[in-house]
């Protein structure tokens, strides 16, 4: 059972221009990444806004199709963060929390890409998405499936377009 979910962005066309966004324009490279990120969250809160179909104490309410987690309480859609991306060497990595909270240390716990609402847990998010203890009704999974390609072209789109404006070639990241 996985605990998160990777996007790799196929990158042979312009590898070089990449390596020329981590070495001088970081902070660009992250936001762009981040903007990817916001359009998994908002697909990942699309799929929680269906209408109700359980009610509390996982009553089947008759609506709808009881293998789609829909919205009960709010509180799991409340949840869905993107998180700013962290850079690890020559690596970005974003993050989309839900149902997790805030522990002591200040750290967040709960899934990770799939973990974080401050000041509240929602125990139940990793349940749903991976159907433990109950019938798995994956609400992340999908959304990153249906999302991936548009966020691909997305972050390919704004390297391509930020490196032109900043007089680099899009492919190799030479100045022009």
């Amino acid at each position: 059972m996985a605990n998160a979910l990777t996007l790799k962005i196929n990158t042979k066309e312009f590898d070089e221009a990449i390596g020329i966004m981590l070495e001088k324009f970081p902070e660009n490279l992250r936001k762009i990444v981040y903007r990817g990120e916001t359009i998994f969250e908002g697909e990942i809160i699309e799929n929680l806004s269906r209408k109700q179909r359980w009610g509390q104490g996982g009553k089947w309410l008759g609506e709808g199709d009881p293998n789609v987690l829909g919205l009960v309480t709010g509180r799991l859609r409340a949840s869905v963060r993107a998180m700013p991306p962290k850079m690890a060497g020559n690596t970005v990595k974003g993050t989309i929390n839900t149902g997790g909270g805030v522990n002591a240390e200040g750290g967040t716990k709960g899934m990770g890409v799939s973990g974080s609402m401050v000041g509240q847990m929602v125990k139940y998010a990793r349940k749903h998405e991976f159907g433990l203890g109950v019938s798995r009704r994956p609400y992340i999974q999908p959304a990153f499936e249906s999302k991936k390609d548009e966020v691909a072209s997305v972050i390919r789109g704004e390297i391509v377009d930020f490196l032109k404006s900043k007089g680099h070639c899009p492919h190799c990241g030479l100045p022009i």
